[in-house]
């Protein structure tokens, strides 16, 4: 899962942006952080985050988000 985000993060950025991974300790709970200097998602996009088989890539079946 962690490969696929980091992925994700830098095919979205323009070459040199900065991909920043934290975790952090809640009361009972961990969390990850991704964060990158891409573009955002589009609303229309975001929208259906995590639907299978909903992608902007050329290449891929849609299936990375909606599995990890």
């Amino acid at each position: 899962m962690l490969l696929h985000m980091v992925r994700n993060s830098i095919e979205a950025m323009v070459s040199g942006g900065n991909l920043e991974i934290q975790t952090l300790r809640g009361n009972d709970t961990v969390i990850l952080s991704i964060s990158d200097q891409g573009s955002g998602i589009d609303d229309h996009i975001l929208n259906k985050l995590g639907t299978p088989f909903i992608t902007t890539k050329d290449t891929g079946a849609g299936l990375g988000i909606p599995i990890c």
